[in-house]
């Protein structure tokens, strides 16, 4: 959409916040905050981890203890557009709530969002989530200035032990207040499946589909060196990337460090810092 000349000419500094919120929209679209993600080459369909509700919240049926975590990205050389994330999720008796809280910015325009979701078992094999995505845009000149809401529907099924299909349906800006200079995010629908090998390996693979944008390959792998070390190794089509990351386990504490290095982006490196009980 053209803007007005005039409008344009009485606010000439609206159009470098503009500039960064129309670019916000495909960060949300190629990276995910979760470390584990990333470095699995932004597998997340038959998953189930500390940030399952902004990713498969069907993962949320599957979770044994309760956890909070926070989560940090940078997906460029710098620091202002750094994507920071806090997670929690609680284990019920037959699923259980979870909520991811996300905010990034640079001066004069900002981009926070909520993730509330939720995750059960229908079955011992099947397993269910739903979630609402609430997302504002800020300027310096208007709190709210671009509100968004979506929701996703995500389920994951054991074939037999070992190997468990993915699939999910994201529509993150089924509502959207257009303003000029815009975009939202299209609906994309993933699907895969995971299955594990050799007692100590799990290999992921999935399709993500969006409407105007190449079919997403991503292939991740999960190799357990011990009780509580694994690495993390990952490949994604688009952008063509390769990952790799490190988990960690202490007692009630678990880090994951990854990073993805991406042809159009280069190096992307993701931290995730997590609590259970």
């Amino acid at each position: 959409m053209i803007l007005p000349r005039k409008w344009l000419t009485r606010r000439p500094g609206f159009l470098i916040p503009v500039f960064f919120l129309s670019c916000c929209q495909t960060f949300a679209q190629l990276y995910q905050q979760d470390a584990r993600t990333v470095a699995l080459g932004q597998c997340y369909t038959s998953c189930s981890g500390v940030a399952s509700a902004g990713l498969n919240q069907a993962g949320l049926g599957r979770i044994s203890k309760n956890s909070c975590s926070l989560h940090h990205l940078r997906p460029f050389i710098t620091p202002e557009l750094d994507i920071v994330s806090l997670s929690a999720q609680l284990s019920l008796k037959r699923g259980g709530p979870g909520l991811v809280l996300t905010t990034m910015g640079i001066t004069g325009m900002r981009q926070s969002s909520a993730w509330i979701s939720y995750g059960l078992m229908l079955h011992p094999r099947l397993h269910a989530g739903a979630g609402i995505h609430l997302r504002i845009s800020s300027i310096a000149e208007e709190a709210i200035f671009h509100p968004e809401a979506g929701f996703a529907i995500g389920f994951q099924f054991t074939v037999r032990e070992g190997l468990i299909l993915g699939a999910h349906i994201n529509h993150p800006a089924a509502w959207s207040d257009a303003r000029p200079g815009t975009r939202g995010e299209q609906l994309m629908i993933s699907s895969g499946f995971s299955y594990a090998f050799f007692k100590s390996a799990r290999f992921h693979t999935e399709f993500h589909v969006r409407t105007g944008t190449p079919v997403q390959w991503c292939n991740g792998i999960e190799i357990e060196i011990t009780d509580s070390l694994q690495l993390f190794l990952g490949m994604n089509t688009w952008p063509w990337s390769l990952s790799a990351g490190l988990f960690y386990e202490y007692g009630s504490w678990r880090i994951t460090l990854a990073a993805s290095c991406c042809m159009d982006t280069g190096i992307t490196p993701a931290t995730t810092l997590s609590y259970a009980w």
